[in-house]
Protein backbone atom coordinates (compact mmCIF):
# COMPACT_ATOMS: atom_id res chain seq x y z
CA UNK A 1 0.00 0.00 0.00
CA UNK A 2 2.79 2.39 0.89
CA UNK A 3 4.45 1.78 -2.47
CA UNK A 4 1.21 2.45 -4.35
CA UNK A 5 0.69 5.67 -2.37
CA UNK A 6 4.18 6.90 -3.27
CA UNK A 7 3.59 6.20 -6.98
CA UNK A 8 0.27 8.04 -6.91
CA UNK A 9 1.92 10.99 -5.14
CA UNK A 10 4.67 11.16 -7.77
CA UNK A 11 2.13 11.02 -10.58
CA UNK A 12 0.14 13.79 -8.95
CA UNK A 13 3.25 15.94 -8.54
CA UNK A 14 4.15 15.41 -12.21
CA UNK A 15 0.66 16.46 -13.28
CA UNK A 16 0.85 19.59 -11.15
CA UNK A 17 4.25 20.47 -12.65
CA UNK A 18 2.81 20.15 -16.18
CA UNK A 19 -0.12 22.41 -15.27
CA UNK A 20 2.31 24.98 -13.87
CA UNK A 21 4.42 24.93 -17.04
CA UNK A 22 1.42 25.49 -19.33
CA UNK A 23 -0.76 27.75 -17.23
CA UNK A 24 1.23 30.85 -18.21
CA UNK A 25 0.41 30.34 -21.92
CA UNK A 26 -3.26 30.33 -22.89
CA UNK A 27 -5.55 30.87 -25.86
CA UNK A 28 -6.65 34.44 -26.48
CA UNK A 29 -10.26 33.34 -26.89
CA UNK A 30 -12.04 30.61 -24.95
CA UNK A 31 -12.53 27.46 -27.00
CA UNK A 32 -9.61 28.13 -29.37
CA UNK A 33 -7.65 25.15 -28.10
CA UNK A 34 -10.52 22.68 -28.47
CA UNK A 35 -10.81 23.45 -32.20
CA UNK A 36 -7.19 22.51 -32.97
CA UNK A 37 -5.99 19.16 -34.24
CA UNK A 38 -3.34 17.23 -32.25
CA UNK A 39 -0.65 18.40 -34.70
CA UNK A 40 -1.62 22.05 -34.26
CA UNK A 41 -1.83 21.63 -30.50
CA UNK A 42 1.77 20.41 -30.59
CA UNK A 43 2.76 23.47 -32.64
CA UNK A 44 1.08 25.73 -30.10
CA UNK A 45 3.05 23.97 -27.36
CA UNK A 46 6.32 24.66 -29.21
CA UNK A 47 5.42 28.35 -29.63
CA UNK A 48 4.57 28.68 -25.93
CA UNK A 49 7.73 26.85 -24.88
CA UNK A 50 9.96 29.20 -26.89
CA UNK A 51 8.85 32.33 -25.01
CA UNK A 52 7.85 31.05 -21.59
CA UNK A 53 11.24 32.07 -20.16
CA UNK A 54 10.93 35.55 -21.68
CA UNK A 55 7.44 36.52 -20.51
CA UNK A 56 5.59 36.00 -17.24
CA UNK A 57 2.47 34.96 -19.14
CA UNK A 58 1.55 34.56 -22.80
CA UNK A 59 -1.68 34.56 -24.77
CA UNK A 60 -1.86 33.30 -28.34
CA UNK A 61 -4.26 33.37 -31.26
CA UNK A 62 -4.02 31.46 -34.53
CA UNK A 63 -4.45 34.06 -37.26
CA UNK A 64 -4.87 31.92 -40.40
CA UNK A 65 -8.10 30.38 -39.18
CA UNK A 66 -8.97 28.70 -42.49
CA UNK A 67 -5.94 26.38 -42.37
CA UNK A 68 -6.76 24.84 -39.02
CA UNK A 69 -10.06 23.47 -40.43
CA UNK A 70 -8.05 21.32 -42.84
CA UNK A 71 -6.00 19.63 -40.10
CA UNK A 72 -7.31 16.13 -39.38
CA UNK A 73 -6.71 14.15 -36.21
CA UNK A 74 -4.40 11.68 -38.01
CA UNK A 75 -1.95 14.39 -39.01
CA UNK A 76 1.45 14.28 -37.30
CA UNK A 77 4.07 16.99 -36.93
CA UNK A 78 7.40 15.98 -38.52
CA UNK A 79 9.41 19.22 -38.30
CA UNK A 80 8.87 22.91 -37.63
CA UNK A 81 10.63 26.29 -37.71
CA UNK A 82 9.56 29.26 -35.60
CA UNK A 83 10.28 32.81 -36.80
CA UNK A 84 11.16 35.85 -34.71
CA UNK A 85 8.46 37.57 -32.71
CA UNK A 86 7.84 40.93 -34.38
CA UNK A 87 5.14 43.40 -33.40
CA UNK A 88 3.23 40.69 -31.60
CA UNK A 89 3.18 38.25 -34.53
CA UNK A 90 5.18 35.15 -35.38
CA UNK A 91 5.15 32.60 -38.21
CA UNK A 92 5.66 28.85 -37.91
CA UNK A 93 6.69 26.73 -40.90
CA UNK A 94 5.58 23.12 -40.50
CA UNK A 95 6.09 19.80 -42.22
CA UNK A 96 3.29 17.35 -41.37
CA UNK A 97 2.17 13.94 -42.59
CA UNK A 98 -1.19 12.18 -42.78
CA UNK A 99 -1.69 8.67 -44.16
CA UNK A 100 1.78 8.73 -45.71
CA UNK A 101 1.24 12.09 -47.42
CA UNK A 102 3.39 15.05 -46.41
CA UNK A 103 2.55 18.74 -46.69
CA UNK A 104 4.16 22.03 -45.75
CA UNK A 105 2.29 25.03 -44.36
CA UNK A 106 2.97 28.39 -42.73
CA UNK A 107 0.87 29.41 -39.75
CA UNK A 108 0.73 32.91 -38.29
CA UNK A 109 0.12 33.45 -34.60
CA UNK A 110 -0.58 36.61 -32.67
CA UNK A 111 1.38 36.51 -29.42
CA UNK A 112 0.85 38.76 -26.44
CA UNK A 113 3.71 38.51 -23.96
CA UNK A 114 3.24 40.10 -20.55
CA UNK A 115 5.95 41.20 -18.11
CA UNK A 116 6.03 43.33 -14.97
CA UNK A 117 7.69 46.59 -15.97
CA UNK A 118 8.07 50.18 -14.86
CA UNK A 119 6.06 52.69 -16.88
CA UNK A 120 5.87 56.47 -16.94
CA UNK A 121 3.16 57.64 -14.52
CA UNK A 122 2.87 60.91 -16.46
CA UNK A 123 4.71 62.74 -19.25
CA UNK A 124 8.43 63.09 -18.41
CA UNK A 125 10.68 65.48 -20.41
CA UNK A 126 14.07 64.51 -21.82
CA UNK A 127 17.14 64.88 -19.57
CA UNK A 128 15.02 64.42 -16.43
CA UNK A 129 16.21 62.20 -13.60
CA UNK A 130 13.54 59.62 -12.77
CA UNK A 131 12.07 59.60 -9.27
CA UNK A 132 9.55 57.32 -7.59
CA UNK A 133 6.79 59.86 -8.35
CA UNK A 134 7.46 59.49 -12.10
CA UNK A 135 6.98 55.72 -12.14
CA UNK A 136 4.33 53.05 -11.81
CA UNK A 137 4.88 49.28 -11.91
CA UNK A 138 2.41 47.09 -13.78
CA UNK A 139 2.05 44.02 -15.96
CA UNK A 140 1.82 45.03 -19.63
CA UNK A 141 2.07 43.45 -23.07
CA UNK A 142 5.67 44.13 -24.12
CA UNK A 143 5.74 41.84 -27.17
CA UNK A 144 4.21 44.47 -29.47
CA UNK A 145 7.07 46.80 -28.50
CA UNK A 146 9.62 44.13 -29.50
CA UNK A 147 11.22 44.35 -26.06
CA UNK A 148 13.49 41.55 -24.90
CA UNK A 149 14.13 40.69 -21.27
CA UNK A 150 17.52 42.41 -21.23
CA UNK A 151 15.96 45.67 -22.48
CA UNK A 152 13.53 45.90 -19.55
CA UNK A 153 14.92 48.12 -16.77
CA UNK A 154 14.60 46.46 -13.37
CA UNK A 155 15.21 49.58 -11.27
CA UNK A 156 14.96 52.90 -13.18
CA UNK A 157 15.02 55.21 -10.14
CA UNK A 158 17.78 57.80 -10.55
CA UNK A 159 18.26 57.07 -14.26
CA UNK A 160 18.31 59.79 -16.93
CA UNK A 161 15.57 60.13 -19.55
CA UNK A 162 17.13 60.00 -23.02
CA UNK A 163 13.86 60.42 -24.93
CA UNK A 164 10.79 62.25 -23.69
CA UNK A 165 8.36 59.78 -22.11
CA UNK A 166 4.63 59.88 -22.70
CA UNK A 167 2.32 58.70 -19.93
CA UNK A 168 2.21 54.88 -19.97
CA UNK A 169 5.47 54.41 -21.92
CA UNK A 170 7.41 51.31 -20.83
CA UNK A 171 10.78 52.17 -19.29
CA UNK A 172 13.50 50.40 -21.30
CA UNK A 173 17.14 50.75 -22.30
CA UNK A 174 15.89 52.54 -25.43
CA UNK A 175 14.66 55.57 -23.49
CA UNK A 176 16.64 55.73 -20.24
CA UNK A 177 20.23 55.14 -19.19
CA UNK A 178 22.75 55.91 -16.53
CA UNK A 179 24.20 59.42 -16.25
CA UNK A 180 25.45 60.85 -19.58
CA UNK A 181 29.20 61.15 -20.13
CA UNK A 182 28.67 64.82 -20.97
CA UNK A 183 25.65 66.82 -19.92
CA UNK A 184 24.27 69.94 -21.59
CA UNK A 185 25.71 73.18 -20.16
CA UNK A 186 28.52 71.23 -18.45
CA UNK A 187 32.05 72.65 -18.45
CA UNK A 188 34.26 70.13 -20.24
CA UNK A 189 37.78 69.53 -21.57
CA UNK A 190 38.15 69.68 -25.36
CA UNK A 191 40.92 68.06 -27.41
CA UNK A 192 41.30 69.95 -30.71
CA UNK A 193 43.07 68.03 -33.49
CA UNK A 194 44.36 69.46 -36.78
CA UNK A 195 46.73 67.53 -39.05
CA UNK A 196 48.34 65.69 -36.16
CA UNK A 197 48.56 68.76 -33.96
CA UNK A 198 46.65 68.48 -30.68
CA UNK A 199 45.59 71.34 -28.43
CA UNK A 200 43.76 71.02 -25.13
CA UNK A 201 41.21 73.66 -24.25
CA UNK A 202 38.24 74.21 -22.02
CA UNK A 203 34.69 74.66 -23.22
CA UNK A 204 30.99 74.26 -22.53
CA UNK A 205 28.84 71.43 -23.87
CA UNK A 206 25.77 72.75 -25.69
CA UNK A 207 24.14 69.32 -25.94
CA UNK A 208 24.13 66.01 -24.07
CA UNK A 209 26.32 63.03 -24.99
CA UNK A 210 25.37 59.66 -23.52
CA UNK A 211 28.14 57.42 -24.77
CA UNK A 212 31.56 57.49 -26.46
CA UNK A 213 31.22 58.57 -30.07
CA UNK A 214 28.00 60.56 -29.63
CA UNK A 215 27.91 63.78 -31.64
CA UNK A 216 27.51 66.96 -29.61
CA UNK A 217 28.12 70.68 -30.06
CA UNK A 218 30.52 72.65 -27.89
CA UNK A 219 31.61 76.23 -27.40
CA UNK A 220 35.37 76.34 -26.94
CA UNK A 221 36.64 79.09 -24.65
CA UNK A 222 37.59 82.11 -26.74
CA UNK A 223 35.57 81.00 -29.78
CA UNK A 224 32.53 82.90 -31.02
CA UNK A 225 30.84 80.02 -32.85
CA UNK A 226 29.73 76.58 -31.71
CA UNK A 227 31.71 73.58 -32.96
CA UNK A 228 30.76 69.98 -33.71
CA UNK A 229 32.49 67.45 -31.45
CA UNK A 230 32.35 63.79 -30.42
CA UNK A 231 32.27 62.40 -26.90
CA UNK A 232 35.65 60.86 -25.98
CA UNK A 233 35.07 59.95 -22.32
CA UNK A 234 33.39 61.41 -19.26
CA UNK A 235 33.89 65.19 -19.37
CA UNK A 236 36.00 65.07 -22.55
CA UNK A 237 35.15 65.77 -26.21
CA UNK A 238 37.22 65.70 -29.41
CA UNK A 239 37.09 68.36 -32.12
CA UNK A 240 38.64 67.87 -35.57
CA UNK A 241 39.32 70.94 -37.70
Amino acid sequence: MMRVAIILLLLSAGSMADDTNTSSCHAEHAGSKEELSPALLEIVGKVCEKWQATFEKISWQLMNVTNKKNQDAAQKLISYEIGDLRNGRVWVKTNTSSVGKQQQEIFWFRIRGFATVWSAKHDVPVNSVLTRDDLIQQSVDVSTENLTQDQIVVDPMGMFVRKSLRKGTTISTANVSGPPLIQQNQRIQVLIENNGLQIKAKGIALSTGWKVGDAITVLVNGASKRTDATVAKRGWANVSI
